[in-house]
Order: structure tokens, then C-alpha cells, then sequence
């Protein structure tokens, strides 16, 4: 996918599609599971992904998510590596 610089984008689809994976792709909180991720013409960095802000719509504790992967969701967000997130959890 390639969006225009200075452009509105909207992400939208239905329950399921994978935008909310597509997101945490872009800002590693997830890795995907093939492929790469590319923003601003370059492989996503955490210098990049220090300058996303990120937002989900759902508050506190994922329902679908256990205690040790909202940790390190939360880690993530924060710039930690994976490695490091797990080695503090």
C-alpha cells in the first residue's frame, strides 16, 4: 500500500481484516509474519516509530489478550525491544 504524502488516509474495513494488526505491524508492536514494512520509503525503525502516536480505541486490559502479552504490548509501546520486554516481564 502506498499513501501520498500529505494525503488523509482512512483505514477502513470490517471486523476482522487486519487493520488493527496493520497497526501494530507499523509500529512494532507486533512483527508480521512475512514480507516487510516499509515507512517513508525506509524499513521501519524504532527512531520512526517514536514519532507515531498510536491510540487504540479500547481502554485498560484487551479482553482477548492475557496478562503477560498486554505487559508486553505495553513495553512495546514504549519503545522497548521485544527481547528486553520479556527479559523485565
Amino acid at each position: 500500500m502506498t499513501i501520498p504524502k500529505g494525503s488523509i488516509f482512512g483505514l477502513l474495513g470490517p471486523n476482522g481484516a487486519g487493520k488493527t494488526t496493520l497497526i501494530r505491524i507499523i509500529t512494532r508492536i507486533i512483527e508480521q509474519d512475512s514480507g516487510e514494512a516499509f515507512l517513508k520509503g525506509e524499513k521501519i525503525t524504532p527512531e520512526l516509530v517514536r514519532r507515531i502516536g498510536y491510540l487504540p480505541e479500547e481502554r485498560g486490559l484487551y479482553k482477548k489478550m492475557k496478562v503477560g502479552e498486554q505487559l508486553l504490548y505495553l513495553a512495546r509501546l514504549k519503545g522497548l525491544s521485544r527481547s528486553e520486554s520479556v527479559s523485565r516481564i
